[in-house]
């Protein structure tokens, strides 16, 4: 989803404050919370994902893609925004990093992929309109 914005005014670039670390925050708390109701739904990015095998069933005893023990859905931010850094970093846990990868990419027709790792369209648009409106403010400001 390509994205620009045009600014057509006259303000001093100077007194604009590059300071996003609340909306990269907000930005990082909608991801995390647009992926975690993505494993309780069951499925992510407008899709469904394929239901479990039986023989998994049976050994989980329910049929929920990516739910077992709720680890997949603890996303630990392992580094939040600061003025310092303005970056945001949401990682799965660390011991389940690989089962992670291979879920979000597919390995065989056995374990198929689920995306269930990434930013859906709805919270890009949610988060742009967050630094699209700090930007305003900003400008405004200047």
């Amino acid at each position: 989803m390509p994205t620009a914005v045009k600014v057509d005014m006259n303000f001093d670039l100077g007194k604009i404050r590059m300071d996003f670390t609340k909306e990269l925050n907000r930005a990082g708390d909608i991801v995390t919370k647009d992926i975690v109701s993505g494993i309780e739904l069951g499925g992510n990015f407008g899709k469904k994902w394929k239901r479990n095998a039986p023989s998994t069933i049976a050994q989980k005893g329910f049929d929920k893609p990516l739910y077992e023990t709720g680890i997949m859905q603890w996303l630990p931010k392992k580094k939040m925004a600061t003025k310092q850094s303005q970056e945001v970093v949401i990682r799965v846990a660390d011991t389940r990093d690989f089962v992670g990868r291979i879920h979000n990419e597919g390995l065989n027709p056995k374990i198929p992929k689920r995306e269930w790792f990434g930013i859906s369209d709805k919270a890009k648009s949610e988060i742009f309109s967050i630094v699209e409106e700090k930007i305003k403010l900003e400008i405004e400001r200047a």
